[in-house]
Formats: C-alpha cells, sequence, structure tokens
C-alpha cells in the first residue's frame, strides 16, 4: 500500500507539472498576417525566416501566416472585417488603403509607433498614407514610377544616352527621333510605350504626364478636377505624338512591356519591377543598367523645375479588430527594420524591401545603383493621387476622354465631359 500511495503521488505531481506547462505554451499571443508574400516561391527562404527570427525575438507570439492571392486580397479583407475576423496584420497597396480607411478595417498608427520610426521613412510616402491627419498604414515596399529608356536606340537617333531627357519638351524631341527609327524585326519602333488602352491604369498613368506640366489631378481643397490648362497642356502632348506615329493607340500594360522588352520602345514608365520584367519577357536578352541595354531616370522637371511622379508601393496596415495591436506592431517594425529579412527580401525580389531609409541607404541596396535611382526618387512620387475609394471608378471614367483625344477629339471638350462623370461618381 504505501508503494501505490507513493506512486499515487508521484502521478499526481507529474500530471500537475504537465497542467502547469500546459498553460505556457496555450498563453501564446497568436499573430495573424493576411497577405500574399508566402505564395510567391522565390521568397521562400525570406518568408521563413521572417517567422522563425520574429518568434525568436518575441518568444511569447505565435507568427500565423493567413496567404491570400493578391488579386484576391482587397476584396478578402473587406470581408473578413465586415465578419469581424480580420488579420492583426493587412498587406495592401496604396490604392486600396482609402477604400480600408472608409469601411474602418485599419487604424489610425501615429501613436503607435515612435517618433524615430516615422523619421526613417520619406515624408511623400507618409504624406501618401496620411488622410485627415491619421497615419492609416506603413509604408513597406515603395514603387515609385520612372522612367526607363532604350539606351541603343537613343545611340541609334543620335541622342546621348548617358544624358536622357530633363524635361518634358525634351522628353517629346526625343520620342520623336527614335519613333523615325527603321522597324526592329519587321516591327515598328515607338519613341514611347504608353498605357493607353481602354483601362481605369490608364488614365492613372496618365497623371505624371499632367505632374510633368505643372498640374495636378485634384485643387487646393482636394476635389477632383481633370480640365485645367496643365492637363490640357499634358493631353495635347500625348495627342500630337499620336498623331506624329510616336505613341501607338489602344496599347495594354502587358503590351507595352513586351515592346519595351523587344527593343522596339525609347521610353516606357515602370516601378522597380522593371528590370526582371523586361529581362524575363526577353529571356534574358534586355539587360538593365547604367552601360547595357536599358537604363532610368527621375521623371523629367515641370516648368517649376520640379519632378513628380506617382507610385504603387506596398502597405502594411493594422486591423482596427486588432486584440493585439502591441505584437502587431512589433511585427511590422521587424519587417522594415531587421538587416537580414530586408537583406533576404531584397535579393529574392530584386526590388527595394523597405521603406527605412537607414537601410535603403546602406549594404547591398545602398552599393546598387539601380536601386539608388529610386531611393532618390521617393520624395517625388505621390502614391495616393487621389485619396478617395472610388479612385479606380474615377479613372474609369477619364480613360474614355484619354482615348477619344488620342484620336483627335477636341481637348477641353473631352476633360470637361470627363469632370463631369467623375462627378456623378462621386456624387453617388
Amino acid at each position: 500500500m504505501p508503494t501505490i500511495r507513493r506512486l499515487s503521488g508521484l502521478v499526481l505531481v507529474a500530471a500537475l507539472v504537465l497542467a502547469l506547462a500546459a498553460p505556457a505554451s496555450a498563453q501564446k499571443t497568436k499573430l495573424t498576417y493576411a497577405g500574399w508574400l508566402g505564395l510567391y516561391g522565390a521568397y521562400k527562404d525570406a518568408v521563413q525566416y521572417m517567422k522563425d527570427e520574429f518568434e525568436r525575438k518575441n518568444p511569447s507570439v505565435d507568427f500565423v501566416r493567413n496567404d491570400v492571392p493578391f488579386d484576391q486580397a482587397l476584396n478578402q479583407a473587406t470581408i473578413s472585417f465586415q465578419g469581424k475576423n480580420s488579420a492583426d496584420v493587412i498587406h495592401s497597396v496604396a490604392g486600396w488603403l482609402p477604400s480600408l480607411v472608409e469601411i474602418g478595417a485599419v487604424m489610425p498608427l501615429n501613436d503607435v509607433f515612435p517618433a524615430g520610426f516615422w523619421a526613417k521613412i520619406p515624408k511623400g510616402l507618409l504624406d501618401s498614407v496620411t488622410i485627415d491627419g491619421k497615419i492609416m498604414a506603413v509604408p513597406w515596399v515603395p514603387g515609385p514610377i520612372l522612367m526607363f529608356y532604350n539606351r541603343n536606340l537613343m545611340k541609334q537617333a543620335g541622342l546621348n544616352p548617358d544624358q536622357p531627357p530633363q524635361t518634358w519638351p525634351e522628353l517629346a524631341q526625343a520620342i520623336r527621333a527614335i519613333g523615325k527609327l527603321p522597324p526592329v524585326g519587321g516591327a515598328k519602333v515607338w519613341g514611347f510605350a504608353m498605357r493607353t488602352a481602354r483601362n481605369p491604369n490608364s488614365a492613372h498613368w496618365m497623371i505624371p504626364i499632367i505632374y510633368g506640366h505643372g498640374g495636378d489631378v485634384v485643387d487646393a481643397a482636394g476635389n477632383v478636377k481633370i480640365n485645367t490648362p496643365e492637363a490640357r497642356a499634358a493631353y495635347k502632348w500625348v495627342q500630337d505624338l499620336v498623331k506624329e506615329g510616336c505613341i501607338p493607340e489602344g496599347l495594354t500594360i502587358d503590351e507595352t512591356r513586351n515592346t519595351m522588352a523587344a527593343g522596339r520602345a525609347g521610353f516606357i514608365f515602370e516601378g522597380p519591377w522593371g528590370s526582371g520584367l523586361f529581362s524575363n519577357l526577353s529571356s534574358g536578352k534586355t539587360i538593365t543598367g547604367a552601360s547595357a541595354d536599358v537604363w532610368l531616370t527621375p521623371m523629367p522637371k515641370d516648368p517649376n523645375g520640379n519632378r513628380r511622379t506617382i507610385g504603387n508601393p506596398h502597405l502594411i496596415a493594422i486591423s482596427s479588430l486588432t486584440q493585439h495591436k502591441k505584437e502587431a506592431a512589433a511585427f511590422i517594425e521587424f519587417v522594415l527594420s531587421d538587416p537580414v529579412f530586408t537583406k533576404m527580401y531584397f535579393e529574392s525580389s530584386k526590388q527595394l524591401s523597405t521603406a527605412n531609409l537607414e537601410i535603403l541607404r546602406s549594404g547591398p541596396m545602398g552599393a546598387d545603383p539601380y536601386t539608388q535611382v529610386f531611393v532618390q526618387a521617393m520624395g517625388q512620387s505621390n502614391d495616393v493621387p487621389i485619396k478617395s475609394s472610388k479612385f479606380t471608378a474615377i479613372m474609369n471614367e477619364i480613360v474614355p476622354s484619354l482615348q477619344a483625344i488620342i484620336g483627335g477629339a477636341n481637348i477641353e471638350t473631352e476633360l470637361t465631359s470627363a469632370d463631369r462623370r467623375v462627378q456623378r461618381v462621386l456624387s453617388r
């Protein structure tokens, strides 16, 4: 009997130890991330490191990825918020932010991070994610849209490839010169591979040209206004070059990229992903480099000497429903500031992997001339030119006028009509 009692005591002690140990694991905070980063095989090692190292630095956190394909991510974020089941951390892009803010899906972050954190992010990027004075997301992967140009075609046209156009009139002259070159492989050479198809994106990418002529798409009060003298000058710039056979009509996004990759376009607007795109589309024949086939430069100066462009960055936000704000903030700071993760992400994506200027200007990104052109241009980028959840609908109402103008229609008449259509969309 004493032996049985002794064994029973040992069993009870063991059970007590297990009971005490089990809650330690169960008490871990489950932090969820919704986004598409884990769906790309090239990022596999970086994503695994992200999880392992973040959990090592935050042992009380169990980091869980909710992988969502890019083309479903905004819809998923909306539905999960409406169902009170949002991920703690939401991966987004700039154009989606007004929609997420409008439905209340993300929280203001001004006081979530210390001033030192915000000081490392360019002011222009922060302005783009600031709505009514509140910072609603953290810029993560910057994506300024710059001007790529074909060095070989510039040489053939008698232009200096080491001195790309610095103003919009200079750019027009270069486009004309390249547009007169003989065909390549039996296909016409275009001066500028511009997006001109009936797609909202075509109207969106018209905005840098409006900026370049000293204009904007919103007035001083933030109201959308397309029919302005500067915008009319920008559309005339395009209309003339189309009429002269230097810009093609009806080109889709993919067609512009394929044309550039095939060495049949002098200029194109693209983001940091451009280098990889042109290489992949040409099976490695078109190389981006300061002395190679294609290189890049900031947008030309407007009449006041300023350079302005648009951007398509990735953002990261914290759900307004989260119960783990502190842990979510720690994760965001980790992905923007961890030197190993940002290096791995950069090397696997060939894009700027953080908006943290300290990291962008040091290490492998700091030593990469291609990356540094984008770093220098980040302050020139307006990533959310119209802070409205109806941005795509607005662009959809403008693009018919863009196509009509390209076809030779009266510019002022078309832009007046575009303004009316936009106002109807905004009034709904």
